[in-house]
């Protein structure tokens, strides 16, 4: 059955504060279930290199600690790749829910690997998922800017591209001037490129350890990029863009070791709000005036039933996004899907935030609902004449008839 990809409209407000995570360096893995209840007060997504962490398993402590994580699985020496992917396998099958996408490798075209290569990695990763009957888990791989661009092929493997780019390393002389523009013209190039599938995994500024040419490492410098970085993502930079990184690593060296938001010692260098945004179970964040549109239609809940239709006069085709529910403004009762696969249904329910069904979460790249139990899918319909939604697997909303008006573009 062919599906069409919904549009989320908001239609009164603002949207909703995009997922934003930070990458992490398992150098010192011993002190991990410390760190990732540190990056738990300011962050609701982390980033790992690998998940395979010898007494730990990097998506296990992200799960005790209510953290969403996109895997690693290191390809490129210093550990064994089989053992790192079948950790990547055994953590999603204990804990599904906290597993965004996994990552294969980082930036290895950059260092003597081939597209090849990476890709016989990514379908090695994506067989092993499978059989684990797990292929609903997104699979992808980060490269640099420039590798993507020069390699556009490899997308073709992956549900999710990871793009590394650093203004600080920049070759322009805005990147030096105004290094937040710098990144969101290397975004755009690559946004229009790959569309949805792409989301940032690394941009960063050290807090010290020397200068790259005429970019300068210091405190301010730093601030003042991911103040700016952290307004930025909330409409661009895809579906959860990655700051590099948690805390510092010393033994790399220069400008190398300091690009931490916190020390050595997991302590943050400076005071910032908690960019923790819909995935916390404790936020208060409430989006009023939601709608959920296709062509001029908008999703209308009646009978414990939803459907697409003309807009109401009523409050039954309005909705509040509050914490992960979705609350219909007229009933009172949740959108809920139980049935985890293609064509699933969907209606509403009695709300319960403890009921897996009710979990979704707003992807601000692409407006659309993901649903958070059944990881990869999204809401959906096959028809923009209205009908029923269901749940399917989600895929790129480019179909000619989906219109967002009205409605400033996230990117």
């Amino acid at each position: 059955m062919a599906s069409v990809s919904l549009t989320l409209l908001f239609a009164l407000f603002a949207p909703l504060t995009a997922y934003r995570g930070v990458a992490y360096d398992s150098y010192n893995w011993g002190s991990v279930q410390g760190h990732f209840s540190v990056i738990r007060q300011r962050f609701d997504t982390v980033r790992t290199y690998q998940t395979y962490l010898y007494n730990y398993n990097a998506i296990d402590v992200a799960a005790q600690n209510n953290l969403n994580i996109y895997a690693g699985v290191w390809i490129r020496g210093g550990l064994d790749f089989n053992t790192d992917l079948q950790a990547a396998v055994a953590g999603a099958k204990r804990n599904p829910n906290t597993v965004r996408a996994v990552f294969i490798g980082n930036e290895d075209l950059n260092n003597g690997w081939s597209v090849s290569q990476v890709t016989s990695a990514i379908n090695q990763a994506r067989g092993a998922f499978a059989a684990a009957g797990l292929s609903s888990i997104r699979i992808g791989t980060v490269q640099t800017d420039g590798a993507w661009l020069s390699n556009p092929g490899l997308a073709d493997v992956c549900d999710v591209v990871g793009v590394n780019i650093y203004p600080f390393f920049g070759a322009s002389a805005q990147s030096v001037s105004d290094p937040i523009s710098d990144l969101s013209a290397r975004w755009n190039a690559i946004y229009s490129k790959f569309g949805g599938k792409a989301m940032i995994t690394e941009t960063g500024w050290p807090f010290g350890g020397g200068n790259y040419g005429n970019h300068v490492s210091n405190y301010a410098n730093a601030q003042s990029y991911f103040n700016q970085f952290v307004n930025w993502a909330n409409n661009n930079g895809g579906e959860a863009p990655i700051y590099f990184m948690f805390h510092d690593n010393p033994s790399k060296g220069g400008f190398e070791a300091q690009f931490g938001l916190a020390n050595q010692d997991a302590q943050w260098k400076y005071d910032f709000p908690s960019l923790v945004g819909g995935s916390s179970s404790s936020s208060t964040t409430q989006t009023k005036g939601l709608q959920m549109t296709t062509a001029n239609m908008v999703l209308k809940a009646a009978n414990g039933g939803v459907s697409f239709q003309n807009p109401p006069s009523d409050k039954s085709g309005t909705w509040t996004f509050s914490g992960n529910s979705v609350k219909n403004q007229a009933t009172g009762e949740c959108l809920d899907a139980w049935q985890g696969w293609n064509g699933g249904s969907v209606h509403t329910w009695s709300c319960d935030s403890n009921n897996g069904n009710q979990q979704w979460s707003y992807d601000s790249s692409t407006k659309q609902l993901r649903h958070k139990s059944f990881n990869g899918f999204c809401l959906d319909i096959g028809s923009n004449n209205g009908a029923s939604p269901y749940l399917w697997q989600c895929h790129d909303t480019s179909d000619y008839w989906v219109r967002c008006a009205k409605h400033n573009s996230h990117r």
